[in-house]
């Protein structure tokens, strides 16, 4: 719960909610985190969520790819 709680925190580090969809595609070798439609640049958002991903790798024992 920790590691998606990384992620879910990272998508809204500006508290502005610029972030308005998250889609998870899990399949063998990688997680695909996929962020919908945002109202603004969330440059920030995503750079913190990439950074954040290591633990939620490690602990699903695959790749996690973040795609806007």
């Amino acid at each position: 719960m920790a590691a998606i709680l990384r992620v879910a925190d990272a998508l809204d580090r500006s508290h502005l909610g610029l972030v308005k969809t998250v889609d998870v595609t899990y399949s063998p070798g990688c997680a695909l985190i996929e962020v919908g439609p945002v109202r603004e640049k969330a440059d920030l958002e995503l750079w913190t969520c990439e950074t954040r991903t290591d633990l939620l790798a490690r602990l699903l024992d695959r790749r996690v790819i973040l795609k806007q």
